[in-house]
């Protein structure tokens, strides 16, 4: 589900892409540091990277505060709540600009969808089921394998043997469903997380014989009965489903607080317009978060502190959702007018 501090979380990593651009290695004087990750205390061999970036990084953890890649050239730090006022008195005298997220007390209630669940995550299962022996391809007429007939009314020979071979393959992976559908009854399994493809292949087989005579398995492979018509091989795995339960808009204040009215001029006009572009935000549910802007206010009342400050206000509609792991659907059946349907 998605939280208000979802929210401030995407905010700032899209403030940060505004006012840390991606950097462009084809501009000239500038260089990184020796070390990997361009952090001294790494123990990885040293491998000298030098860029002519425009970007040059320090021998520790942070970037260099004079010639950092931010759009102002000067260090900013981004984060969601509301900055302390010796931290920001502190920094402010170091030159370092603070951009802060913190949500509004307006908000409403926005609900007006249906509670319906999405796919977020499909399954992905890593078993697969080979087919081998005389089978009618698809949109094929006539079938035309040696030695195998059709009754006229369509379906194989009784008298004729088929030897039909499923091999189970894969990756063998828990939660995972199996299912064969033979004579128009499906046999089914729940993979087990002690389970190999032999002892999979052999839990089906032993199923199938309750039925079908003649059913053997050698290793991963079944050998369906002579009297056994397979009509379907499915594997399923467990997705994930989300389903939106609320709505609500929320305004949520951007403020730069900068040493110098060009500075916060500087960084607030990026951030503007980086946010301007931004019509929705990614969550981490998978559903997208609207983003509208609705007003900003320039506030120069702390002059002799030095403190300069400029609020950005955006309404953000986001979701309160719910998530599920969902089995895929291999063996469907309908019961009408007291039969029994399969597909």
């Amino acid at each position: 589900m998605s939280d208000i501090s979802d929210v401030e979380n995407a905010l700032c990593s899209a403030i940060m892409k505004a006012v840390y651009p991606p950097v462009t290695f084809d501009e000239s004087g500038l260089t990184f540091d020796s070390k990997e990750d361009f952090d001294e205390t790494s123990t990885a061999p040293v491998a000298v990277n030098k860029f002519d970036t425009g970007v040059q990084f320090n021998t520790g953890a942070e970037f260099d505060a004079k010639k950092s890649p931010s759009v102002s050239g000067t260090p900013i730090v981004i984060y969601a709540g509301w900055p302390s006022e010796d931290g920001l008195a502190a920094d402010l005298a170091k030159g370092k600009t603070h951009i802060t997220v913190f949500p509004k007390a307006e908000e409403r209630n926005t609900t007006r969808y249906p509670e319906r669940e999405i796919v977020i995550v499909p399954p992905a299962p890593t078993l697969t089921l080979q087919i081998s022996g005389p089978v009618l391809d698809n949109g094929q007429k006539l079938f035309d394998t040696p030695g195998v007939s059709w009754d006229s009314g369509g379906d194989y020979d009784l008298g004729v043997a088929r030897d039909l071979i499923v091999t189970v393959g894969g990756t063998v992976s828990s939660p995972q469903n199996l299912a064969l559908r033979i004579n128009n009854k499906f046999y089914t399994y729940v993979v087990q997380a002690s389970d190999t493809l032999a002892s999979i292949a052999t839990a089906l087989a032993a199923l199938i014989e309750a039925n079908i005579s003649g059913t053997s398995v050698s290793g991963p492979a079944i050998t369906i009965g002579p009297t056994g018509k397979l009509q379907a091989a499915r594997i399923g795995g467990f997705g994930t489903v989300t389903k939106e339960v609320r709505r609500q808009e929320r305004v949520m204040m951007i403020t730069v607080w900068a040493n110098a009215p060009a500075l916060r001029d500087q960084i607030a006009a990026a951030v503007d317009v980086a946010l301007a572009q931004e019509h929705f935000l990614c969550m981490p549910d998978g559903f997208g978060a609207r983003l509208i802007y609705k007003n900003s206010m320039v506030v120069d009342a702390l002059q002799k502190a030095n403190l300069y400050r400029r609020d950005l206000n955006y309404h953000v509609e986001y979701a309160t959702t719910v998530s599920k792991q969902r089995a895929a659907v291999i063996a469907p059946s309908i019961n009408l007018n007291s039969l029994l349907i399969t597909a």
